[in-house]
């Protein structure tokens, strides 16, 4: 275990997409075929209101630089059955305050593409 978040996001600020890597061909006939070959997960995490010690337990995960497995929120009744290796793809944008008043708390995103298995 490298890293358990200590807040889930909210509703909004969790959003899983399965891509499908995927080749579309037109044919004589006007009509498209689609040959999905792959998909592949991306996970799009948005954050308001950390502590400090969030941010600081996040910038190690970013700091890693490399791939992990991640497991959306596993909770014992909660947990959706998604497991995916992946790599964090954004720039780590945490440093900005989430309301006027620094005490607030910081906010940002997490992006994470899925990579080879």
């Amino acid at each position: 275990l490298i890293y358990s978040f200590d807040r889930i996001p909210n509703a909004s600020g969790y959003k899983p997409v399965l891509d499908s890597i995927q080749v579309n061909h037109k044919l004589s006939n006007g009509s498209t075929r689609t040959q999905i070959i792959e998909e592949r997960w991306r996970f799009d995490l948005r954050y308001e209101f950390l502590d400090s010690t969030m941010v600081t337990n996040l910038r190690a995960l970013y700091n890693r630089r490399g791939g992990f497995i991640f497991t959306p929120f596993n909770t014992g009744t909660g947990w959706d059955g998604i497991i995916a290796p992946v790599v964090w793809e954004n720039d780590f944008d945490f440093y900005k305050y989430s309301e006027n008043a620094s005490t607030a708390g910081f906010s940002g995103s997490i992006k994470l593409l899925e990579t080879e298995p």
